[in-house]
């Protein structure tokens, strides 16, 4: 089981702020699939 969160900031005239948003597995990996950032792995291919 993997944990999953998206940060965001929020952009208001008076009060902004930052939070976690908690995501559920298939929600995460799907997202996290679209960052450039993401690789898949190569550690469990023989």
């Amino acid at each position: 089981m993997n944990n999953f969160a998206r940060r965001f900031i929020r952009m208001r005239l008076f009060l902004g702020g930052a939070g976690l948003e908690l995501l559920d597995e298939d929600a995460g990996k799907k997202e996290a699939t679209q960052l450039e950032r993401a690789k898949p792995g190569t550690c469990s291919k023989k």
